[in-house]
């Protein structure tokens, strides 16, 4: 009987066992397909004692970035096993990550004395190398393992960003080259894209363009738009002249971005008085880099424009922002604030358009290849001293700019603009509605690094329940441009 007994308690202990077992294959899948929610789930169902357990719990708990959580497992691991690699990788990454380097020393030490050896733990010592800025001794290590096709997505990785930071611009760019055009993944192939952008900006600190267009507008406004507003359309055409000028400063410190751009423009119509029209557009942006994908920024902003050689518009504009960078998909959000004061008085104290503009923006960027796409939508209050111009605004953006060919650049940007104005007009005893549609087609052609020419084409459809301000425009250009 106590014999029948002990079976039976066996044979249940071996059903609970067995019904609770430590599933280590589902685990592993679901790691490597990133599900690292499911698989703690499946690991917290059972506490085992065995290494496989330990092992997994630490690379779960690493990913999620409990890293204190991920140290204990593994230390439970190597206290039963120190001599698996899978393991050792892990943990030494890991101490890379919580900046335990005096740790992550002694191992290294350790296993090289032990013989353990494998090229993911030399790709390890080399991001220590690199840590530690001795560059050169990483790009040697790094080049002795760049064969090893399980882990050469990683390396070239690597490689990148030590030529980079060891200031080898241009064999980084050979790299990158490389990759985007080899047989990589989407994803290297994608920070290959990002990163090459970086690198163009950073290689030229300072940039320098000049324009000069002739074109021809077949609807001229009676007094010239600028950044802010439509003005009044005269019905008339004619052809102008257009000068531009654009001065751009960058720098790039180990957390930070500094950028200082300026963009003039002069433009004179050829046969109708009151064209002269010249804009100043500065701006002093910072950025903080809080980690590789996320940061923070804050952009203050002057614009200032003259109508024949006379003030015209002074405004001033404040963005905070913040955006989240991977490789895939940039995302920012940016409220602002804008004080404007116009120089020429209105004749009826209700046309007055001095006054605050605040709202917010939404944007999503892509870089694809050679190409970008940028799809953003805008919430605004125009909040105008004068009552004919006090408005809620809306409004939706795409642009696509595209690379088809090599020394060919098309640049197709779109905006719909809902005006919804508040108060009735004092003159049309109306609310005055607009809807407003920009079209703005570029097509560049690269002579060379400094020489460009270019054709752009601009359609501006303006709805408005109010005759005054419904009106078509369309405006050619065609042009030189010179970069330094």
């Amino acid at each position: 009987m106590v014999k029948k007994t002990l079976l039976l308690l066996i044979f249940f202990t071996f059903l609970l066992n067995f019904s609770y077992a430590f599933d280590e294959k589902q685990v592993r899948f679901l790691i490597e397909d990133g599900a690292y929610e499911e698989a703690i789930e499946i690991l917290n169902k059972e506490r085992s004692e065995s290494f496989s357990y330990f092992y997994y719990y630490g690379v779960v708990n690493k990913e999620l970035l409990n890293f204190n959580e991920a140290k204990k497992y593994f230390e439970k691991a190597l206290s039963i096993n120190d001599a698996d690699i899978n393991l050792c990788v892990n943990y030494g990454d890991l101490l890379l990550k919580m900046n335990e380097i005096d740790l992550l020393v002694k191992k290294l030490e350790e296993w090289h004395k032990r013989g353990i050896k494998d090229n993911r733990i030399e790709l390890l010592r080399a991001k220590y190398y690199r840590r530690m800025k001795e560059y050169k001794t990483a790009l040697l290590i790094l080049n002795k393992i760049a064969d090893d096709k399980t882990i050469e997505e990683e390396v070239l990785k690597e490689k990148v960003d030590v030529l980079i930071l060891s200031n080898s611009n241009q064999e980084a760019l050979k790299t990158l080259n490389r990759i985007i055009i080899g047989t990589y993944s989407d994803n290297l192939k994608n920070y290959a894209l990002q990163t090459l952008k970086t690198i163009s900006i950073a290689k030229q600190k300072i940039n320098f363009e000049f324009s000069y267009a002739y074109g021809y507008d077949n609807n001229v406004v009676s007094k010239p738009s600028d950044n802010y507003y439509a003005a009044l359309i005269s019905g008339k055409d004619d052809n102008f002249h257009l000068f531009s000028v654009s001065f751009k400063y960058f720098n790039n410190f180990e957390n930070t971005i500094f950028r200082l751009n300026y963009d003039g423009s002069y433009s004179a119509y050829n046969h109708l008085s009151q064209y002269n029209y010249f804009s100043n557009d500065f701006s002093i942006n910072g950025v903080y880099k809080i980690n590789q994908d996320l940061n923070l920024d804050i952009t203050y902003g002057i614009f200032y424009s003259l109508l024949d050689e006379k003030s015209y518009l002074l405004a001033n504009i404040l963005t905070p922002g913040i955006s989240i960078d991977t490789h895939r998909l940039s995302i920012s959000i940016k409220p602002f604030i804008e004080k404007r004061e116009f120089m020429l008085r209105p004749a009826s104290e209700h046309e007055d358009r001095d006054g605050y503009r605040y709202g917010g923006k939404v944007e999503l960027s892509k870089f694809y290849r050679r190409h970008f796409f940028g799809l953003g939508y805008e919430i605004s209050r125009d909040d105008t001293e004068g009552d004919n111009w006090k408005t809620n605004q809306h409004k939706f953006h795409f642009r696509a700019y595209l690379k088809p060919v090599n020394k060919f650049i098309t640049d197709f940007y779109f905006e719909y603009k809902i005006d919804d104005y508040l108060d009735k007009h004092k003159i049309f005893l109306t609310e005055r509605k607009d809807k407003i549609s920009n079209v703005v087609f570029t097509v560049e052609y690269l002579i060379n690094k400094i020489v460009s020419v270019f054709g752009r084409y601009v359609y501006v459809n303006s709805n408005s329940n109010i005759m005054l301000y419904d009106y078509q425009r369309r405006i050619t250009t065609l042009g030189l441009q010179v970069r330094f």
